[in-house]
Parts: C-alpha cells; sequence; structure tokens
C-alpha cells in the first residue's frame, strides 16, 4: 500500500478562518503538506475540481503560515527540503518573494524532472517569474 496523506492520518480538508488562526506551526504545515500532496494526485487523476479546492486550501494555509513572520517563512523554506515533489514545488513558488534564490534552485531541480504536471508548473513558474510578470505574494 502507498503513502498517502489520509493513509497517514492527514486529511487535507479546508479549514476555516478560525481553525486556521488558532493552528499550531506544526498543523498548519501538515495541512499543507497534505493539501499539496492531495493537489498533485488530484491533478494526476484528473479531478479538476478537488484540485481546485485543494489550491484554495494551499492559499488559505500559506497565508496564515506567511501572516506569522519568520517563522512561517521558515517553515516554507524548510518544505522546500520536502520528500515529496509536490510539496517541495508549492513550498518553492510561495517562497520566491522571501527566498528567491533557494526557491528559483527548487523550481529549476522540478523543471528537470520527470516529465508531468509538477514539471510544466516548474516551467512556467520560472519563465513567468524571470520575465518579471509573477506577483510575488
Amino acid at each position: 500500500r502507498f503513502w498517502s496523506p489520509r493513509n497517514a492520518g492527514f486529511r487535507s480538508e479546508a479549514m476555516n478562518e478560525g481553525a486556521l488562526v488558532v493552528a499550531t506551526d506544526p498543523q498548519l504545515r501538515a495541512a499543507f503538506r497534505a493539501a499539496a500532496i492531495e493537489r498533485a494526485a488530484a491533478i494526476e487523476a484528473g479531478r479538476h475540481r478537488k484540485a481546485n479546492r485543494e489550491f484554495d486550501n494551499l492559499v488559505s494555509i500559506s497565508r496564515e503560515l506567511l501572516a506569522r513572520g519568520v517563522p512561517g517563512q521558515r517553515i516554507m523554506v524548510e518544505m522546500m527540503a520536502d520528500e515529496h515533489p509536490a510539496v517541495r514545488l508549492t513550498a518553492a513558488i510561495k517562497s520566491l518573494a522571501f527566498a528567491p534564490e533557494q526557491a528559483e534552485e527548487v523550481l529549476v531541480a522540478a523543471s528537470r524532472g520527470t516529465a508531468g504536471p509538477l514539471r510544466l508548473v516548474a516551467e512556467l513558474t520560472l519563465v513567468e517569474w524571470r520575465a518579471g510578470r509573477m506577483r510575488a505574494e
């Protein structure tokens, strides 16, 4: 049986604003990780509504993490070294504003990876970021 966030006890569910605000940093890290993995799996399976819900979750979770300042940024930077490529890629995209060199390294590595949606996202993100057409969050 393969590892998945659900098998490991993590479920990516929409967290309401109140839950995000009171969540601990480790809880937010786990929720971000689960949502990134679930989103990648949904994209691979062609489940675009699920992928869009997980994207919305990722936006909410990353906003809360980054609103916490340096501790939240540190978590994003640490997740750029995660074992799962979807987590690394998503954390790198969210880290471009405050750790651009490290984030670009992760994106370049992902853009040289196995062909698929993650590689495409990495390639397009690099093009847009380097052209100055992407707004850093």
